[in-house]
């Protein structure tokens, strides 16, 4: 844990070869540089936070390896392009098939594209934070039984069109659904 430091510089590349690191909290210093492909090797991380950085860059696909995941935390970066979606056939998953994963922020990162189709596949998801980027298209569906757990999901400083799916809305109202805030 180096969180809030004066730590300059890129990510140092041996840093990925930690195989067993469980978490990885660099965040709230002033790092440069995109996050590498490797960071898929760190295959037992639970808590990866980059955030208020000068990160740049893609998201890198290879998060769909980390399978322990259970915190992302990329907010307040300079990333670029789209949420990973479709993945090479050599990994195992998407960012969104993580089963563990809890914690999604990916705020004000000037991210663009469409929210991925699977977003709703984590069973544990409790926030998604996708606020403040340039995200494009409309929110899709979820189908019954997905984000039961979710307790934040913001949205709002996108590029968004149409309505906020019933199916999403239903998390709001269900007298056991947990959804707190949605925007």
């Amino acid at each position: 844990r180096l969180y809030n430091n004066q730590l300059t510089g890129a990510v140092p590349p041996e840093l990925y070869l930690l195989t067993n690191l469980e978490i990885l909290r660099l965040d709230s210093n002033r790092l440069t540089g995109m996050i590498a492909t490797e960071i898929g090797n760190l295959g037992m991380l639970e808590d990866l936070r980059l955030n208020n950085q000068t990160i740049f860059g893609p998201i890198p696909s290879e998060l769909g390896n980390l399978v322990t995941l259970e915190n992302l935390i990329l907010n307040n970066n300079f990333l670029s392009g789209s949420i990973p979606e479709k993945f090479s056939p050599r990994l195992r998953s998407t960012l969104f098939d993580v089963t563990t994963v809890r914690i999604i922020y990916i705020a004000n990162c000037s991210i663009n594209g469409p929210i991925p189709a699977n977003y709703g596949r984590p069973p544990l998801l409790r926030d998604l934070f996708l606020d403040g980027n340039d995200l494009t298209g409309t929110v899709p569906e979820i189908t019954t039984g997905q984000l039961l757990n979710l307790n934040e999901f913001l949205l709002q400083g996108n590029l968004l069109t149409g309505s906020v799916p019933a199916s999403i809305c239903t998390l709001r109202d269900n007298m056991t659904g947990m959804l707190e805030d949605l925007w």
